[in-house]
């Protein structure tokens, strides 16, 4: 699944802004970035600021002050002392809802040509 929503979201939104050994980085727009865990087998995390995310049964709420993995610290919309919300996708079906909201995020300009 990770590889999947990898492909979903360089077709969105073109190469990462930031990449590290554990995650991938787009900012979609100011306020808003994705981070997309690297090296999870079978099932991808993506994370999103807690303002964007939606309520489904694949979303944790991180509450600010709560841990979770690092590199959302390195987020603006993610940083610590802000809430964040990690998408768990298991499925194909997962995977397009998660593509979807983020798309549904995309201003017309930062969409990718590719």
């Amino acid at each position: 699944m990770e590889e999947l929503m990898w492909q979903r979201l360089t077709a969105l939104l073109g190469t990462p802004d930031r990449s590290t050994k554990k995650a991938h980085v787009w900012q979609v727009r100011p306020g808003f970035e994705v981070l997309l865990e690297r090296g999870v087998q079978a099932f991808a995390n993506c994370w999103l600021p807690a303002s964007h995310a939606p309520t489904a049964p694949n979303a944790v709420m991180y509450a600010a002050g709560q841990g979770r993995h690092s590199a959302t610290y390195t987020c603006p919309s993610m940083r610590e002392g802000s809430t964040a919300v990690c998408l768990t996708l298991r499925t194909t079906a997962e995977v397009d809802a998660a593509a979807d909201l983020i798309a549904s995020h995309i201003p017309p300009r930062r969409q990718s040509t590719r």
